[in-house]
Order: C-alpha cells, then sequence, then structure tokens
C-alpha cells in the first residue's frame, strides 16, 4: 500500500495502474478492504485520509486505460435483477 500511495502522490497514474496490475490488485478483494482500514484509521482531514480516499477511488472507478501488462478493463458491475 505504501508503494501505491509513493506513486500516487507522484501523479504517476501510470506507474500506479502498472503497479497495480502486475500484482493482480485491481480487483483483489483483501486489498480493497485493508485500503478500507487504513482509511477508518487514519486521521479525519489529513493527507494521509485524503491520499488513500483517492487511491480507492481510483480502484472504484478501474481507471487504467494500458500497464505493461496490456490494457485493463473496468470491473463490471452485474444487475440486482
Amino acid at each position: 500500500m505504501h508503494k501505491v500511495m509513493q506513486l500516487w502522490k507522484t501523479g504517476e497514474q501510470a506507474r500506479v495502474n502498472s503497479y497495480l496490475s502486475d500484482r493482480g490488485l485491481w480487483k483483489h478483494e483483501l486489498f480493497a478492504s485493508v485500503v478500507q482500514a487504513i482509511i477508518e484509521l487514519a486521521e479525519r482531514g489529513s493527507e494521509e485520509r485524503a491520499l488513500l480516499e483517492s487511491v480507492q477511488n481510483h480502484l472504484r472507478d478501474g481507471s487504467a486505460a494500458t500497464s505493461s501488462q496490456g490494457s485493463h478493463a473496468a470491473p463490471v458491475q452485474r444487475s440486482l435483477f
């Protein structure tokens, strides 16, 4: 998580996307849960929390266009009915 935060803070979204893709973290439920847990522990209004929330939103958006392994498709939400 620290590496993702470091990359995100530098604004290198392509490197963030590659890092997440290379490690299979885009759809990794445990990783998403850890991010949420760290957010909940971070002080409200802190830079750390804002950074974590930005990363979490990026993960939810699935907004990686490409990575070192090729295209990344955003997760598809299934219908409830």
